[in-house]
């Protein structure tokens, strides 16, 4: 977990999960960026894959990709570190989504600003106490789905889900927001998320999920 602050405050911690069934395709996909033949990477050839995924340009173009061809569900994990409500939470989502969405006109279509209202309508409630969760969830068409739950306030906390948002577009310009580009919410967390892929990539497809079982 890493914190993603805003005008200097912390405001809250975020982690990034991927389905342990999915990992061995996002392992393939992002060997393969690097070494067609492989199945899984030599040190120089991870380096290769770490600088790409780092610059602000490469970086962008491959997770685009990835979250269109790859089909890995992922979550990413929110959770408050003051008492805060769930107007300000959209509020920095939207910002994120927004500039990056002034930068493609494909994407000032009805749909996508039909998804924009769906999203902001999830987020019409309100506090969001410090330490309860937020997930965010991308399924494998890439379709959001919003919980809020206890996080580390019970042993096995209940989650509601608040809301939907189908648009691919829509959940894919949000995770961008952490994972690539030349401004993301948290350098802590897209740096700790591609520590992760450099462990995964280093192993042969196909055996870090049953490691992980």
């Amino acid at each position: 977990m890493r914190t993603v602050t805003f005008l200097g405050f912390q405001v809250y911690l975020v982690g990034f999960y991927v389905a342990t069934q999915d990992i061995a395709r996002l392992q393939q996909y992002l060997v393969r960026q690097v070494n067609r033949l492989a199945t899984t990477l030599i040190p120089s050839e991870k380096e290769t894959l770490r600088a790409a995924l780092l610059d602000p340009t490469q970086g962008e173009q491959t997770w685009d990709a990835l979250l269109q061809e790859a089909g890995c569900r992922s979550v990413f994990r929110i959770m408050p570190v003051r008492d805060t409500d769930f107007h300000h939470l959209r509020d920095g989502f939207v910002r994120a989504i927004q500039t990056r969405s002034q930068r493609d006109k494909s994407l000032g279509d009805e749909s996508f600003g039909d998804a924009m209202k769906e999203f902001k309508a999830v987020f019409n409630r309100g506090s969001v106490p410090k330490k309860k969760e937020l997930l965010l969830c991308r399924d494998l068409d890439g379709k959001l789905t919003v919980l809020y739950g206890d996080g580390e306030l019970a042993r096995n906390p209940k989650r509601t889900v608040l809301g939907v948002v189908a648009d691919e577009r829509f959940s894919r310009l949000l995770w961008l927001n952490y994972l690539a580009g030349a401004n993301v919410s948290s350098e802590g967390a897209r740096q700790n998320i591609i520590e992760g892929i450099m462990e995964f990539v280093g192993r042969p497809v196909g055996t870090v999920a049953s490691q992980v079982l």
